[in-house]
């Protein structure tokens, strides 16, 4: 059995399209419905190709007027600029340690719970 693609995921407008277009090829007499639904795909694809290609051209067009454009405008370069001062790292001073603080001594002895217990 051959599943139904699933429109839910689709783009929208997708749905409106593919209605429109099945129920154009669906006018149709039969011996020709294939063929011209196969002609119609084959011109919506070299449409789209057609439209994407002079969508980049003018991209390509627009990048290459735009440096023309800012001809008066002063253009930094890396050599105009002045090297930066290198500041020399300073190395990590090592503190030495102190030593663990000593425990205090326990003059009574103690239970479990940390009370002194008397003897």
């Amino acid at each position: 059995m051959a599943q139904e693609p699933s429109l839910s995921s689709a783009l929208r407008g997708t749905k409106t399209v593919a209605r429109a277009f099945f129920a154009a090829v669906d006018a149709l007499p039969e011996p020709q419905r294939q063929a011209v639904a196969q002609a119609a795909l084959a011109q919506i694809r070299d449409d789209m190709k057609t439209q994407r290609d002079k969508i980049a051209a003018a991209v390509i067009r627009a990048k290459a007027k735009a440096p023309a454009s800012s001809e008066g405008r002063a253009v930094r370069t890396k050599t105009a600029k002045a090297p930066a001062k290198v500041a020399k790292k300073a190395t990590p001073v090592r503190r030495a340690r102190k030593p663990p603080a000593a425990a205090p001594a326990a003059s009574q002895p103690q239970n479990g719970n940390g009370v002194a217990t008397e003897a």
